[in-house]
């Protein structure tokens, strides 16, 4: 597949992953997060766009192309934040694995070039487990902070609770 073809796939690819990205918010928030790429009033959408981006040049980048995920760090962070499990949170990159199927393999079988296939699966899969170990370390944050606003919420009453036992020992 040469590379204007291929560009013209990715770009029909990119706005199909975007859409099967948004579709998983709910759909009250599905129109605003397409509409409004504001950095301070959508941070979702951006991070959507970018993080879609980021990871499709990587897929489709020539050998030895290091995944930069900062885009997509951006992106499992604010899916870590939300009341999803997480394969809801991490589970939009695999949508991709069906998407690129349904437009590349055949072109790139009849092309007899199912190595450079099986390449960007692969290249898929290292973006899906670095996914999931983003959203893992964002999770154990989370209850980091937990644990330690109910440390200091409860402190000051266990130590309150001592200060109140003492002073009815010596009474």
């Amino acid at each position: 597949m040469r590379n204007a073809e291929l560009n013209a796939v990715k770009a029909a690819i990119l706005e199909r992953w975007r859409e099967a990205i948004i579709a998983t918010y709910p759909v009250e928030a599905r129109r605003y997060l397409q509409d409004n790429r504001s950095r301070f009033s959508n941070p979702i959408g951006l991070a959507v766009e970018q993080a879609s981006a980021e990871v499709l040049d990587y897929i489709f980048a020539a050998d030895g192309a290091a995944l930069n995920c900062e885009a997509l760090i951006d992106l499992i962070r604010i899916r870590g934040v939300q009341d999803w499990t997480a394969s809801q949170a991490v589970g939009f990159i695999d949508e991709l694995r069906d998407i690129i199927h349904r437009h590349l393999w055949s072109p790139v079988y009849m092309q007899g070039r199912t190595e450079v296939y099986f390449r960007w699966l692969r290249r898929l899969d290292a973006v899906e487990l670095a996914a999931f170990d983003i959203y893992v370390a964002q999770r154990e944050k989370l209850a980091d902070i937990r644990v330690d606003e109910f440390r200091r919420r409860y402190a000051k009453i266990i130590e309150r609770s001592g200060k109140f036992e003492s002073e009815r020992v010596r009474k």
